[in-house]
């Protein structure tokens, strides 16, 4: 099941997220992982948060800007904090994922 911001199931087709905060529902993971990309300013902390129904299937929150960070909570939230500390603005891109393979339909 496709949601509104298809096709971002890559870091090549991730969706851009030029204004924040960003807050979108009704959201889907069902076999592919979805991608938010976003511009950091130098110094800047950013904040991604993920909340879903557990029960209807465990997803996780990745980085993919070094240094990597993952969230792996059991709960229904997940969350991930970066900070820029380049002199340069820096790319972060942000994974939602089902865990072991799960699907939910609505985060």
């Amino acid at each position: 099941l496709d949601d509104g911001l298809e096709d971002n199931d890559s870091i090549e087709t991730a969706t851009l997220v030029t204004n924040v905060p960003f807050a979108y529902s009704n959201l889907s993971i069902c076999k592919n992982s979805d991608y938010f990309s976003v511009s950091i300013p130098p110094e800047e902390r950013i904040q991604c948060d993920i909340f879903f129904d557990h029960g209807l299937g465990d997803i996780d929150l990745a980085l993919t800007v070094l240094p990597f960070g993952s969230s792996a909570g059991t709960s229904n939230q997940e969350t991930l904090t970066f900070t820029n500390t380049d002199s340069d603005p820096v790319v972060a891109t942000f994974r939602v994922y089902g865990f072991a393979g799960a699907s939910n339909p609505n985060y």
